[in-house]
């Protein structure tokens, strides 16, 4: 019998594997929108024309989650959707500017500083699938 560590290792590499965790990873974002903006489930159906039941399903899991479905989502919560390819040994990490910060923000903020000593200490700190699967 295989380990999970293995099973988990080859099913990583499938398309449909990775389109799942894509699909999870948007979501998360737009749960994280709806919540930073107080926006329900059903003010977020009205807001795409559809109903609480299809936005439901859409959390729930098989359903597909289409390039048009997410455009409408995140015009919805008043954000764009990025997509980046990246090699598969990068390590990609996403910094979102606001360039319409009011100015008592802009004065009291420190500036940025994107030389190598400030990346080297941006680290995310979350636990990732990936690594707890292969400990298993």
């Amino acid at each position: 019998m295989k380990s999970f560590a293995a099973l988990y290792r080859k099913s990583y590499d499938s398309p449909v594997f990775l389109a799942e965790q894509l699909k999870i990873a948007f979501l998360a974002e737009v749960k994280a929108q709806m919540d930073a903006q107080g926006v329900s489930a059903s003010e977020l159906a009205r807001r795409i024309g559809t109903t609480p039941a299809y936005i439901s399903k859409l959390f729930r899991g098989p359903a597909n989650v289409s390039a048009e479905t997410m455009a409408k989502l995140a015009h919805a919560l008043d954000c764009r959707v990025h997509v980046h390819l990246a090699s598969m040994d990068a390590s990609v990490r996403w910094f979102d500017l606001l360039k319409n910060l009011p100015a008592e923000r802009l004065i009291d903020a420190e500036p940025l500083r994107w030389d190598a000593s400030y990346l080297e200490g941006v680290r995310e700190k979350s636990v990732h699938v990936e690594a707890a699967a292969l400990a298993a």
